[in-house]
């Protein structure tokens, strides 16, 4: 009987022995295979918590931070509105220029328009000699009308006594040939219009006059856009998305949009066009100039309206002078609140307006009276304050251009290497742009500024 007991025992101290190595090496495969799920099994020594009835979800059961949390990939970035506008020039018309700063030239047909600069309140019907604005604009045998009355005046000379004087025959054929009599007093400031001119036959070469060409400039900018990160941080994993990729995508963004708003808002400045010192710093450094600049500066005040309260009628009327010159086809780059008016005001519901894809981006085409508007909402055109105002600017894309400084100029991204100098163990790259826009023909163009919507 005593061998009998021995033996038993001996069997289960074994199987005790046993079990306990099983549970070991159950609990070591489990942190060697799952680490991070794995749960070390403990033994007899401390005083675990214990539970009594069906496990759930609160802390009473499982422990703090033991219960997984799902990350969907990737991370929302709020509203980007990225690059309608510098997008679709690139798209249309896109160039090389050797220098920073470049140039081109615009130029104009001889006006056949010009304004009475009078003396005194009016011209009398009887008076011939009618000091002009513009003298230079009339030469000998020009016949002239008077837009008011219809009165054609035939050119006989230009004063050499009287400065700005044109010598006319007024209501010129009227006596000889016995139709109504136009004649009449002509007021300071009122419309002349050259109409075409005649000779006598054998008549010497009539006088020469052309235009002077302008010339125009602007600059290319350094657009930098840079961004970095450790190489430890870069190999890390990260919830949602990888954090190196993901700011590298910010920075695109960012620098787009820098891209964007310069081409709309930028003030042209040549630099100093010298090294930068850390001693002066970046103090003078060239500047493009902006979309709204040209039209602030260039374009006729005809083609630029402001309005504290937009109304239908002004806007529809607007549109005669933003086709006065140029493309019968104006992309107009507008704030959200325009687009708001045109479906208060009907206009977007009518058969004439049309959703349609141009440059990839989706557009509202209306075809006007005047010419066909493509509507492109720009959700930079904010209004933050209420003094403010709301923009809608009406282009002929095929004067502008996207000018690139030589074979650095188009966007890139540029690689710091690590290591060098300092020896950091971090990884640096930046975007880059040396570009300007080239904006010709300001009065092809329009700008529409308001601040509420009226009727």
């Amino acid at each position: 009987m005593k061998e009998y007991f021995q033996k038993a025992w001996r069997e289960a101290t074994a199987l005790n022995i046993a079990l306990g190595m099983a549970l070991l090496a159950a609990g070591v495969y489990a942190l060697i295979q799952m680490p991070e799920a794995g749960i070390l099994l403990g033994f007899a020594w401390g005083s675990p918590t214990v539970s009594t009835g069906s496990r759930d979800r609160t802390t009473t059961y499982i422990s703090t931070n033991r219960e997984d949390t799902d990350f969907e990939k990737g991370i929302a970035l709020l509203d980007p509105n990225e690059n309608p506008a510098t997008l679709a020039t690139m798209d249309v018309n896109k160039g090389t220029v050797g220098t920073i700063d470049f140039h081109w030239f615009e130029d104009e047909l001889v006006p056949e328009i010009d304004t009475v600069d009078a003396t005194t309140t009016s011209v009398s019907s009887s008076i011939t000699g009618i000091i002009m604005d513009n003298v230079s604009r009339f030469a000998l045998g020009d016949l002239v009308r008077v837009e008011l009355t219809g009165e054609v005046m035939l050119v006989t000379g230009i004063s050499v006594t009287v400065t700005g004087m044109v010598d006319y025959t007024r209501d010129f054929g009227q006596s000889a040939e016995g139709w109504t009599a136009l004649a009449a007093a002509i007021a300071d400031g009122a419309t002349l219009r050259i109409i075409g001119n005649a000779f006598e036959q054998g008549h010497t070469i009539p006088t020469i006059r052309s235009t002077v060409e302008v010339e125009y400039s602007n600059y290319c900018q350094d657009f930098r856009t840079p961004f970095g990160i450790s190489e430890v941080s870069a190999a890390a994993a990260h919830r949602g998305v990888q954090d190196w990729p993901y700011q590298r995508n910010k920075a695109r963004i960012t620098h787009t949009r820098k891209l964007e708003l310069s081409f709309w808002w930028g003030k042209p400045y040549a630099g100093d066009k010298g090294y930068y010192s850390s001693t002066t710093g970046n103090t003078a450094p060239g500047s493009m100039g902006g979309i709204n600049h040209f039209i602030q500066e260039y374009a006729p005040s005809d083609q630029k309206l402001d309005e504290t309260e937009l109304t239908q009628d002004e806007f529809q009327n607007f549109m005669e002078w933003v086709f006065q010159y140029g493309s019968d086809t104006k992309v107009c780059y507008c704030s959200p609140r325009l687009r708001t008016a045109l479906d208060k005001w009907g206009i977007s519901k009518l058969n004439t307006f049309v959703t349609d894809t141009m440059y990839g981006m989706a557009v509202g085409k209306w075809m006007s009276s005047h010419g066909t508007v493509v509507f492109v909402t720009h959700k930079m055109f904010t209004k933050p304050e209420a003094t403010d105002y709301y923009y809608a600017f009406f282009l002929d894309i095929g004067q502008l251009k996207w000018n690139n400084y030589s074979d650095k100029g188009s966007t890139r991204l540029r690689r710091m290497k690590p290591y060098e100098a300092t020896g950091e163990t971090g990884m640096k790259e930046e975007f880059q742009s040396i570009s300007g826009v080239k904006f010709g023909l300001a009065p092809n163009h329009a700008r529409l500024r308001f601040k509420t919507i009226g009727a």
